[in-house]
């Protein structure tokens, strides 16, 4: 079973019918199981945590970095103490505000993981019962109402005087209402009425909806993957920083370049 591309744009019975699911008995109990092996667990995955000091360290690694304290050194070992602890500071104060940096994209993921739901109900074999909201499988019936947190993205099949709180996705302020009928395949996220989005919540009324995605394939998930890969802007003084450490790399290159050629010569 494959997830369905554009869900919004189908029908509830072709939704039900390619998902392999039932609006009043939902899924079997094994079925579940076997999707949760074939999908993974419903949650939110981001790259492996390294500690806060493996961090820190790990911003001394760029070889224009270690360039300068290769300089420092040489500077405080000929005397000249001012010029090494300034390098020393300028260096240290670089790192400080990298590890800052990447402190808080790890932070702005974490926040999106505290807001997953930590429990869903769902329609398993006929009854409704409560389970983890990372058991949540492709193909689940769930059941809410107001009050309760969306597990994982799903679309609407049955609604009563629905409306959800979508801020922490799409920024509008104010409740959507939301219906099950079907939309064109190019309605934008914002504009897909029939859909309910993992981490949003129920504002008003109680609903059925069948679940398209979990996970890292919801649609909160794509956007904490793009926060643990996006590259961190460098800040001025890490480019300046950067710039000044390349020069140095290609001055000691070009004396070393020198010095071999005279030996060269020499002998």
């Amino acid at each position: 079973m494959n997830r369905p591309i554009s869900p919004w744009s189908l029908s509830c019975e072709e939704l039900l019918a390619a998902l392999n699911s039932n609006a009043m008995t939902g899924l079997a109990k094994g079925e579940a199981a076997n999707r949760l092996n074939e999908f993974g667990d419903n949650i939110l995955k981001v790259g492996k945590k390294i500690s806060a000091f493996r961090k820190f360290m790990g911003q001394f690694k760029n070889p224009g970095v270690l360039t300068l304290i290769a300089a420092a050194i040489i500077a405080g070992s000929l005397g000249e103490i001012t010029d090494s602890l300034a390098i020393i500071v300028i260096v240290f104060l670089n790192a400080v505000i990298g590890h800052i940096q990447e402190a808080k994209a790890e932070e702005a993921i974490e926040a999106l993981k505290d807001l997953s739901a930590p429990q869903a109900k769902v329609l398993r074999d006929g009854e409704v019962i409560k389970i983890m909201a990372s058991d949540v499988c492709m193909g689940d019936i769930l059941v809410l109402e107001a009050g309760d947190y969306v597990p994982a993205d799903a679309r609407i099949i049955q609604a009563s005087q629905l409306s959800t709180n979508e801020a922490v996705l799409t920024g509008e302020s104010l409740p959507i209402s939301k219906n099950i009928s079907a939309l064109s395949q190019s309605t934008t996220l914002a504009e897909r009425k029939n859909m309910l989005f993992a981490s949003t919540a129920i504002a008003t009324g109680s609903t059925k909806a069948i679940v398209t995605a979990v996970g890292m394939e919801s649609e909160i998930g794509k956007i904490a993957k793009l926060l643990d890969l996006a590259e961190i802007p460098k800040t001025a003084l890490q480019v300046r920083l950067e710039q000044v450490s390349n020069r140095l790399l290609l001055f000691c290159a070009a004396v070393v370049i020198v010095v071999a050629t005279l030996g060269i010569i020499q002998g």
